[in-house]
């Protein structure tokens, strides 16, 4: 579960290292098609869908295989980390002088991973 958790952290530095410029553009088409109805809102609903799955899959494993806590929500901590990922890049990609975007990930991964110790 951790190096899982580490991959965040490197996507951040890897994002920050590029100057956001595909985080930038992700953000802003999403905030373009929020409305049902506009051209890419069923693509980005689903793409969010597909992530959250993803987690969900991920923390229901860690579970199953003993390196998460059991009794934990793997959608509830599905939709947690996926808000987090979605707002620290909008947070960094207003403000990068102040916001640390690498920082920020390994602050909150690190959290998760001890939250998530069995």
């Amino acid at each position: 579960m951790d190096r899982t958790l580490d991959w965040f952290v490197r996507d951040a530095e890897y994002t920050a290292a590029t100057e956001g410029q595909l985080a930038a553009l992700h953000t802003t088409l999403t905030a373009e098609n929020l409305q049902p109805g506009s051209v890419l809102h069923t693509w980005f609903r689903d793409r969010g869908r597909a992530l959250r799955a993803h987690l969900s899959a991920l923390f229901t494993r860690a579970v199953a295989d003993g390196s998460a806590r059991p009794g934990l929500d793997p959608a509830i901590l599905a939709a947690e980390t996926a808000a987090f990922l979605e707002g620290a890049h909008l947070l960094w990609l207003l403000d990068p002088e102040q916001v640390d975007l690498t920082a920020l990930h390994r602050r909150c991964f690190e959290g998760l991973a001890a939250r998530l110790k069995p």
